[in-house]
């Protein structure tokens, strides 16, 4: 089985995971599980405005996706997610190394034994790329492969009523960016 995924933190490093979703997948590329969660920052870590203002995820916004759910208060405590993670014989991200690390930091586990499909490295070379870094192109943000892909990020918007920087927004993207690189 494949799994999609995202993590939207409080931070780059160091910082806790306070959303996190997943397409389970099955050898066809049917989405045959979806799993969207939320969480609370750990115990005395500060809010990082600079994350914050990207993601949305400050505490009352939280607190309101948080109304009867079932799940842990905060990602580190969430053994199902791992549980399922480490089962899985591929990840699929955009940007794998980014939730990777904090899926491995936050339960102290190592996940380079299972196959990883980077949508943000594989389009790397592939989108029409303006800006360049030490001759190599930028890696893409996601709308710009989703545009390489010929994917129409207004059809997921109205679809799931959500938008860029919602993990659930991006695994749906992701997937779909996968799904044009995986013909």
């Amino acid at each position: 089985m494949k799994i999609v995924l995202d993590v939207e933190t409080n931070g780059l490093f160091d910082c806790s995971v306070l959303s996190f979703s997943a397409l389970a997948l099955d050898d066809l590329n049917n989405v045959v599980n979806v799993i969207d969660r939320y969480y609370y920052r750990d115990e005395n870590e500060q809010e990082n405005e600079q994350a914050l203002s990207i993601n949305g995820l400050y505490d009352d916004v939280i607190k309101e996706k948080r109304i009867n759910v079932k799940y842990p208060k905060y990602f580190k405590d969430d053994l199902e997610i791992i549980n399922i993670v480490k089962d899985m014989d591929l990840i699929i991200c955009h940007n794998v190394a980014f939730d990777v690390t904090h899926l491995e930091k936050a339960f102290n586990i190592d996940l380079s034994n299972i196959k990883k499909f980077c949508t943000m490295r594989e389009t790397q070379y592939l989108y029409n790329a303006t800006i360049f870094k030490n001759g190599e192109p930028k890696f893409p943000r996601l709308s710009e492969s989703l545009e390489y892909c010929g994917v129409n990020a207004n059809d997921i918007k109205n679809k799931l009523g959500l938008d860029f920087h919602n993990s659930l927004f991006d695994v749906y993207c992701t997937l779909e960016i996968y799904k044009y690189l995986d013909k």
